[in-house]
C-alpha cells in the first residue's frame, strides 16, 4: 500500500486550520491589549503592552510554521507517490525483461531439441 494524497492533503488542511486558528488567537489577544490600554491607565501597561506584542509575535511565527510544514507534507506525499510509481515501472520492466529472457532461453532450448 502506497502513500495517500488524499490523506496526506486531509493532514495539511489540518494544519492549516490549526495556523488560522493560532492567528485568530493573535489577533484576539491585540485587540484585548487595545481594549485594556482605554480601560487601564498605569505605569505597568507598557510592560504588558510589550510581554502582549511578543506573544503575538511568536504566535504569528508558529501559524507561519504551521502553515509551512502543511506545504511540506504535500510537497514529500507528491515526492513520495513519484519515487512509488519510479519503483513500480522499474521492476514492471524488470519483470518484462525476464519474461524476455525466459522466452529467449525457451526458443533456443527447442531449437537445440528439434536439431
Amino acid at each position: 500500500m502506497g502513500i495517500s494524497i488524499s490523506s496526506a492533503q486531509s493532514q495539511a488542511n489540518s494544519l492549516r486550520a490549526q495556523a488560522s486558528a493560532v492567528r485568530d488567537l493573535a489577533n484576539d489577544l491585540l485587540n484585548e491589549k487595545s481594549d485594556l490600554n482605554v480601560s487601564w491607565q498605569a505605569g505597568e501597561m507598557r510592560f504588558l503592552n510589550e510581554v502582549i506584542e511578543r506573544i503575538a509575535a511568536e504566535l504569528g511565527k508558529l501559524s507561519g510554521e504551521l502553515d509551512s510544514i502543511a506545504g511540506d507534507v504535500i510537497s514529500v506525499a507528491h515526492e513520495i507517490k513519484a519515487e512509488e510509481e519510479a519503483k513500480a515501472e522499474a521492476e514492471r520492466q524488470a519483470r518484462l525483461a525476464y519474461e524476455a529472457y525466459q522466452a529467449q532461453q525457451l526458443a533456443n532450448a527447442a531449437k537445440s531439441y528439434r536439431r
